[in-house]
C-alpha cells in the first residue's frame, strides 16, 4: 500500500527544484540562441555589402571613362555610387541595397582616393 502523506513529504522540498532549473537553463538556451542568430546575421549582411561593392566595381570597370585626367567626373561617380547604393546607375530607385548603407561613408571612400592618400590594403 502507498502511503501519500510519506510521499508528500519525500518529494516536497524538491517540488519546485526544477522551476527554478528551467528559469536558469532557459536564459542560458535563449542567450544562447539569439547570439547565435546575431552572428549570423553579421556575416549575412557583410556578405550582402561584399556583392554589392563587387557589383559596383564590375560595373565601374565596364563604363567608359569620360576624362583625360585621373578624378573621375561626377557623372560618372554618381553612377558608381547609385550602383553601390541603390543597385541601379540611374538613381531611380531609393530603397537602400544594404540597410544602414550611408552615402557620406561611400564618399569618402572617394575622396580619399581622388585626394591621393592610399588607403590600407589588406593580407
Amino acid at each position: 500500500m502507498i502511503r501519500p502523506a510519506s510521499r508528500l513529504r519525500r518529494f516536497g522540498s524538491r517540488a519546485g527544484s526544477s522551476l527554478v532549473e528551467f528559469a536558469l537553463g532557459s536564459g542560458i538556451l535563449v542567450t544562447v540562441f539569439v547570439s547565435t542568430f546575431q552572428y549570423g546575421y553579421f556575416f549575412y549582411q557583410y556578405n550582402l555589402l561584399v556583392n554589392v561593392v563587387n557589383n559596383a566595381a564590375h560595373f565601374a570597370a565596364m563604363q567608359v571613362y569620360d576624362t583625360n585626367t585621373t578624378t573621375p567626373s561626377s557623372a560618372w561617380k554618381t553612377a558608381v555610387q547609385n550602383m553601390v547604393l541603390y543597385g541601379d546607375p540611374s538613381g531611380a530607385t531609393t530603397t537602400l541595397q544594404v540597410k544602414n548603407l550611408a552615402t557620406i561613408t561611400f564618399r569618402s571612400r572617394l575622396a580619399h582616393r581622388e585626394a591621393g592618400v592610399r588607403l590600407p590594403q589588406p593580407r
